[in-house]
């Protein structure tokens, strides 16, 4: 892969919802909350190794197109709800 697209580092992120086998964990199942903590890291990993000023123009790219006090859209699960009413 590395060869083809002349990526410099490469990385796989797996997940389990049943959690690890092995370690302080274990026997554990993994939720929501550490899910969203391993993701939030991870970015925050590759925002460290990347480039700064690529990663302000995205961020404020982002603010621009995702407001933070923005009306809330609805979610594909709120339709459902409206059919069944």
């Amino acid at each position: 892969m590395w060869r083809e697209f002349n990526l410099v580092n490469s990385y796989t992120c797996e997940a389990s919802f049943c959690g690890p086998t092995r370690g302080v964990h274990s026997g554990c199942h993994f939720n929501m909350k550490t899910l969203e903590e391993v993701g939030h890291a991870f970015c925050r990993t590759l925002v460290e190794m990347g480039d700064k000023d690529k990663y302000k123009k995205v961020l404020q790219a982002l603010a621009i197109r995702y407001p933070v006090n923005a009306p809330a859209k609805r979610g594909y699960l709120d339709d459902d709800e409206e059919e069944d009413e």
